[in-house]
């Protein structure tokens, strides 16, 4: 395997993960927005789920 592939390799990967960390983070954010709404009543005005 070349550095040229390897790069690509770890770049494609790389890639991957953040798209999945994405969907995941924003999977939280939508279920703990919902139970904020349902435990007060009201709409979370910001959230930070880092």
């Amino acid at each position: 395997m070349t550095i040229e592939e390897k790069k690509a390799d770890f770049l494609r990967r790389f890639r991957a993960s953040r798209l999945r960390k994405e969907d995941f983070i924003s999977k939280i954010e939508k279920r703990m927005r919902e139970d904020y709404r349902k435990r007060t009543g009201k709409e979370a005005e910001s959230f930070n789920v880092l």
